[in-house]
């Protein structure tokens, strides 16, 4: 059987138009046409349990999350309970990608934890391991340790320009703002969900973007966004990102003279 190694076929076909997906390949500049069926696929890649745990873990999570997003467009209208739950699940969509990502895992996650054997299997085996026992919530608690992930505020990004969003395989990415960490979890080409420290959200947000998040009106800001995605995933992914055709020829020219370091 053949299983999705870095996204799920539900979050592909969110960023697919007409069936088709582009791929931007970061370390080659190139851009292929695929489907999300068919994208980043091996066979029998991961266990019957691994998959079955990540169906249950990432799609069903994703899932929830952009429901409720829906829910809160139509109303405009977002609770405190719903945003304390939705940031719940984005942590663990986080901490889940970066745990099945081969790139992260092995560039970035095996240095700070002490739960994955080492030296045998390599991020594949790293990855199945954890995903498949009882590990998982560990694993889990251990990123969000080692990367400080107690952020407790969450921002809906709404983008209403002609531009998009790009999907990295990561399913996230992490930028900083004067000094504070922000996580940014894309999940369609028209809004992404923001992770920030509460007191961060108190001082620079609330007065602007209120509870149901901020609406992005400037096309350079949904480039600038993906530019941080493409970084990120560059870092620490494997180097891949889909979406429009037009979005990933905009990082193309990004990178060739990119002066963010990556």
């Amino acid at each position: 059987m053949s299983h999705h190694i870095c996204l799920p076929k539900q979050s592909l076909t969110r960023f697919s138009s007409k069936g088709a997906l582009f791929c931007l390949d970061l370390n080659t500049n190139q851009i292929t046409k695929t489907t999300p069926k068919s994208f980043l696929v091996s066979e029998n890649y991961f266990t019957k349990d691994v998959e079955d745990k990540l169906s249950a873990g990432i799609e069903t999570r994703i899932g929830r999350v952009c429901k409720k997003i829906d829910e809160t467009i139509k109303r405009n209208m977002v609770s405190d309970k719903t945003i304390a739950k939705m940031t719940k699940l984005s942590k663990e969509i986080i901490a889940i990608q970066s745990i099945r990502n081969p790139g992260y895992m092995k560039n970035h996650f095996l240095p700070y934890s002490k739960t994955p054997p080492r030296g045998e299997g390599g991020a594949k085996f790293a990855a199945s391991f954890i995903l498949s026992g009882e590990l998982y919530n560990t694993a889990i608690k251990e990123f969000n340790k080692a990367h400080n992930l107690d952020l407790k505020s969450m921002i809906i990004l709404f983008n209403g320009t002609k531009r998009n969003f790009l999907l990295p395989t990561l399913h996230f990415y992490k930028y900083v703002y004067e000094n504070q960490d922000i996580f940014a979890i894309c999940l369609s080409p028209k809004f992404s969900l923001l992770l920030v420290d509460t007191n961060f959200y108190n001082e620079h947000y609330r007065n602007g973007f209120g509870s149901t998040g901020a609406k992005i009106f400037c096309e350079d800001q949904v480039i600038h966004f993906n530019k941080y995605a493409a970084c990120f995933e560059k870092r620490y992914g494997i180097g891949k990102m889909v979406g429009s055709k037009i979005e990933l020829n905009e990082i193309i020219n990004f990178c060739e003279g990119c002066t963010f370091g990556c």
